[in-house]
């Protein structure tokens, strides 16, 4: 991973969930798969952490080729905000 990319998420008030390979923020209701994370730019990242977004309902950065569904299901029970 970039160097700068981990630091910026965790500044962010991101943790990062071995379990399901993601970085997570509950305040902020948002959550980047580390694939994501790999895949974009620091550009990207930073402009994706500045976009406001509801802590009601999850928003969850996923590249297109994860299996978006399964993987939603398994956030969603974890962390219990519906989609």
């Amino acid at each position: 991973m970039d160097p700068e990319k981990r630091p910026k998420l965790e500044e962010n008030g991101y943790v990062f969930d071995s379990e399901v390979l993601c970085f997570v923020n509950k305040k902020e209701g948002k959550i980047f798969s580390s694939e994501w994370v790999e895949q974009n730019n620091p550009n990207t990242l930073q402009a994706a952490l500045s976009t406001p977004h509801s802590p009601t309902v999850w928003k969850i950065y996923l590249n297109p080729d994860q299996p978006h569904e399964e993987i939603k299901t398994v956030l969603f029970e974890k962390y219990a905000k519906t989609p």
